[in-house]
């Protein structure tokens, strides 16, 4: 007691603490009015900031976009290089491999499923056989134009059979 109250006529009043949760305040009210004060501040310079970024002096500048070709063209100039290089194989088994994606993707197969799972669910939709279809998404590389162009139309008749058009 002598060192809460050191001299001989001072009183030691000891208070119970309140329940915890059991006070008036909230946290809001525990936030000290200059804390308020600068965050208010800090909200107008945010303002002023973002008025004065979206300012426009003078007219718009036009830039330089970028070439644009289109679609038809760029397929068109790919077709082009793949024939200069004979490359038949190559674009037969691009077309393969976009009809099998796609297949896999309609069909709600993964879409690295494998050539027997997506012929599999082709056949079960279209009412052919596995194996003719299997034949149509990973045949033999074709030996000329003739060739690459039956491969293109029998994928194609297959993706009309798929999406319901025949």
């Amino acid at each position: 007691m002598t060192v809460l109250a050191p001299t001989p006529h001072a009183r030691v009043q000891v208070l119970p603490l309140p329940a915890p949760g059991g006070g008036h305040k909230t946290l809001v009210d525990l936030v000290a009015d200059n804390v308020w004060l600068a965050l208010l501040q800090l909200g107008i310079a945010f303002v002023l900031y973002g008025l004065w970024r979206a300012r426009r002096l003078g007219r718009p500048v036009l830039e330089p976009q970028p070439v644009e070709i289109p679609g038809s063209e760029l397929v068109a100039a790919v077709g082009r290089l793949f024939q200069r290089a004979h490359a038949r194989g190559r674009s037969a088994d691009l077309v393969r491999e976009g009809a099998r994606r796609a297949f896999a993707n309609r069909l709600g197969l993964a879409p690295d499923a494998s050539v027997d799972d997506v012929a599999d669910a082709v056949a079960a939709r279209t009412g052919r056989s596995p194996d003719e279809v299997c034949a149509a998404l990973a045949g033999r590389a074709p030996g000329d134009e003739r060739e690459l162009v039956a491969i293109t139309q029998e994928v194609e008749t297959l993706s009309r059979e798929v999406s319901g058009a025949v």
